[in-house]
């Protein structure tokens, strides 16, 4: 090899060291950019609340690695709603359009350097310390401690015009958060409250389901069912078991019925002198009933909601017979040519002073999960159903008497009765219709806590002296 080939070899490998030293020696990044946003808006092109379409949240789930998404639009007449859970109706309470406020204003406080940190370890260890690791499922490997929660806002043309990652508080301080916009690595402190970003459903659902005041409760009929078996058809039903009947007698809780079943027949029982009702179970029941909360919501099919809200006999519907099979439900045909469900978990009938019934159905138990090291994740929740009748009762109309002018004073008297009980008829059949509507497109999940509130059990509820 002559003098030079090797002079020129020699001159490429130098070449190929010198670029590969200069490949793999520390970047030393440029903060120049971030340290000018101390003091100033993280976000100045987010300007108009009013213009947001989309709500997305994104949080790490303790005990499972999994991540909790929610997501809220805005429905076609400009209200919110729960897009992760069929559309159900967001409640918007008095804090949301501050925090957006918030959100729109963040100011930088602080720009982290993690230069340091970042050269002792890893941009991800870094970011885990932060708590400001992105909900992404690369990322579940490192538990639930290190992720933080993803904001995401989109305005009414689809664009994003905020994403931000929520870490963990500042020590010493309740104001005060590390951020992070995803895709970039710079740290900064920011001040807002994490709490106040509600991630889950129970945050946005209105406890107030029902919509009524407790204290307009005049009766309630608490029922039981149990499966058999049916021999005529071979296979295991829903039947009624046992029903008990309380008023509310001025101030007092007071067991008016009982009923034992043979069949789907009641047969009323004798309430015995030394059998006392437990009144602190009925008041809690009514107390509760203002404020229902609930944990999710399964929405029924487009056909079963339109037969439920035209009053159809749902019963004609294969589909609609499933679905309540799925959520252990079961029909049954009335003689008048109706029909009513049969909850296999129970049935609480509320009636109210104005007039209205509401019929809490109560199905299936839903499993709590558990992760791979056996820890409950989920707690176990009820199927729960809605309907509204109505139990407007006839006057009771005075005996004529025989005298033509008295009689005419009664016969207007009982005119007057009547005219008064059509008219509260019709107003009272109208809310009721509108509240079927409401209730029509959705399957409640519930507690078991609550569920055992509103469903005691008739050896909790009767007792002997």
């Amino acid at each position: 090899m002559n003098e030079n080939i090797k002079t020129i070899l020699w001159i490429a490998v130098a070449v190929l060291f010198a670029t590969a030293a200069w490949a793999i020696q520390p970047i030393e990044e440029d903060l120049s950019q971030f340290t000018n946003l101390s003091g100033k808006q993280l976000f100045p092109d987010f300007k108009k609340v009013a213009d947001l379409e989309k709500i997305e949240l994104l949080t790490p789930t303790k005990g499972i690695r999994q991540f909790y998404g929610l997501q809220l639009k805005k429905g076609a007449e400009g209200n919110w709603e729960l897009a992760t859970s069929g559309g159900y109706p967001a409640f918007i309470d008095k804090s949301m359009p501050p925090l957006l406020e918030e959100l729109a204003d963040l100011t930088v406080i602080e720009v982290v350097d993690t230069k340091e940190e970042i050269q002792a370890s890893s941009l991800d260890d870094v970011h885990k310390a932060y708590g400001l690791l992105e909900p992404t499922p690369s990322n579940r490997e490192y538990g639930v401690e290190g992720i933080g929660r993803l904001v995401r806002l989109k305005d009414n043309q689809g664009k994003i015009v905020l994403k931000l990652i929520i870490g963990n508080q500042v020590r010493n301080s309740l104001e005060n958060c590390y951020v992070r916009i995803p895709e970039q690595d710079q740290v900064y402190v920011v001040a807002i409250d994490p709490f106040k970003i509600h991630d889950r459903f129970v945050d946005w659902a209105d406890v107030d389901l029902l919509g009524i005041n407790p204290l307009e409760v005049s009766g309630m009929t608490l029922q039981e069912f149990q499966i058999v078996k049916n021999e005529r058809v071979q296979q295991a039903v829903i039947a009624p078991k046992i029903a008990h009947s309380v008023e509310l007698d001025g101030a007092i809780w007071k067991l008016k019925k009982r009923f034992n079943f043979v069949g789907s027949e009641p047969v009323e029982e004798t309430i015995e002198p030394d059998e006392y009702l437990e009144t602190a179970l009925i008041t809690d029941i009514r107390d509760h009933l203002g404020s229902i909360e609930i944990r999710g919501v399964l929405p029924k099919s487009k056909d079963f909601e339109n037969d439920l809200v035209q009053g159809k006999d749902i019963s004609r519907n294969q589909q609609n017979v499933n679905a309540l099979g799925q959520w252990g439900m079961m029909i049954q045909p009335l003689g008048n040519g109706g029909y009513t469900i049969l909850p296999q978990s129970g049935g609480l009938r509320v009636r109210l002073t104005n007039g209205l019934e509401y019929y809490l159905m109560f199905g299936n138990a839903r499993d709590a999960q558990r992760n791979a090291r056996g820890e409950l994740t989920n707690k176990l929740k009820r199927v729960m159903l809605v309907s509204v009748g109505t139990t407007v009762a006839l006057p009771t109309l005075h005996d004529l008497p025989e005298d033509p002018e008295e009689k005419a004073k009664v016969e207007l008297e009982n005119n007057r009765l009547l005219d008064a009980y059509y008219a509260q008829k019709e107003a009272t059949e109208k809310l009721a219709k509108s509240e079927n509507a409401r209730f029509a497109p959705w399957v409640y999940e519930i507690s078991d806590e609550t569920y055992r509130t509103l469903m005691p059990r008739s050896k909790e509820l009767v007792k002997k002296l």
